[in-house]
């Protein structure tokens, strides 16, 4: 089993202002890391009736304007998801987790996007956070166990009818039918 669950994004005032060194090093971590780990270990998840499991963002679908390569290269990992369930269908299952709001340091840290947020004048990091956590349905930021608890369940035996799909674990922020 292989859970790709790394991420680097940076805040830019949008495509027009993030450099080619940023958009660079996150799509290096975000995609084509994953991309090489993936290409090395497929040959023993293939013998062995492997899982993969890469963790995206609900900004693959809903991608930040603030934040372009991020969400750019966490869509590309869905694409990339997707094309390594259909090429080993039957050997290995391939699927994407998407959170939204985490409760993370990459959004709660001393340097995360809320801190960030409010270092361009829209109020405290505490009120950024609350603000947020509110367009949620849940009302609130995931905890990190609760994506984990579903990871597992999709690694184990229990979920071998799951492939090729993304399973979204956003606390109700996009709600669809």
């Amino acid at each position: 089993m292989v859970v790709n669950n790394a991420a680097l994004g940076t805040l830019s005032g949008g495509v027009a202002t993030e450099t080619d060194e940023q958009w660079a090093q996150v799509f290096d971590v975000n995609l084509n890391a994953v991309f090489r780990l993936l290409r090395a270990a497929l040959p023993h998840l293939e013998a062995s009736g492997g899982v993969i499991i890469n963790v995206a963002t609900v900004n693959a679908k809903m991608p930040a304007a603030e934040a372009p390569s991020y969400s750019a290269s966490k869509a590309a990992l869905v694409n990339l998801t997707k094309s390594i369930a259909t090429q080993y269908a039957t050997k290995v299952r391939a699927i994407t987790v998407s959170p939204g709001l985490t409760a993370t340091p990459m959004w709660l840290g001393p340097e995360g996007v809320a801190e960030k947020l409010a270092a361009t004048g829209g109020g405290t990091a505490e009120e950024i956070a609350a603000a947020t956590a509110a367009s949620t349905l849940l009302q609130r930021f995931l905890e990190p166990a609760e994506l984990a608890n579903c990871i597992c369940f999709l690694a184990s035996p229990r979920a071998s009818g799951v492939t090729g799909t993304e399973l979204i674990v956003d606390g109700g922020l996009t709600p669809t039918i």
